[in-house]
């Protein structure tokens, strides 16, 4: 089970096909929830990728819920493209600017949480647009 950094989708990739020496093309891989390209390699086969279904969704939110870990889930206001994920645990919703500004910081950008995506950011008090 892969989660978009992204849409925060979760989503599976299986390879399929045989192994062809030297009929290697390009393959992507995109998130199946927001299109967002996750990674590229040449290879023979192809990639199988799935949108999570609801049990693999609840077993994936059960198993982070044991590990102790906090779940959270970065939405950029305007991007409520949100699917059974974001129903498993909090939404953390900031604007596109401190997004950016910190979308590869060590830590998350943990703004407000108010489950809904929906709030002002707190670092600059933006609202949705």
């Amino acid at each position: 089970m892969e989660q978009c950094n992204k849409c925060g989708g979760l989503y599976s990739v299986s390879r399929i096909g045989p192994v062809v020496p030297g009929g290697k093309e390009r393959e992507e891989v995109n998130c199946p929830h927001c299109d967002d390209l996750k990674f590229s390699e040449m290879t023979s086969q192809c990639f199988l990728v799935c949108k999570a279904t609801d049990e693999e969704v609840s077993s994936w939110a059960e198993m982070k819920q044991s590990s102790g870990k906090p779940m959270l889930r970065v939405v950029v206001f305007g991007d409520l493209s949100s699917d059974r994920a974001s129903e498993q645990y909090p939404t953390i919703t900031i604007c596109p600017e401190c997004f950016e500004a910190n979308e590869h910081a060590e830590d998350d950008p943990i703004v407000s949480v108010d489950g809904v995506g929906q709030g002002a950011c707190e670092w600059c008090g933006a609202g949705p647009t």
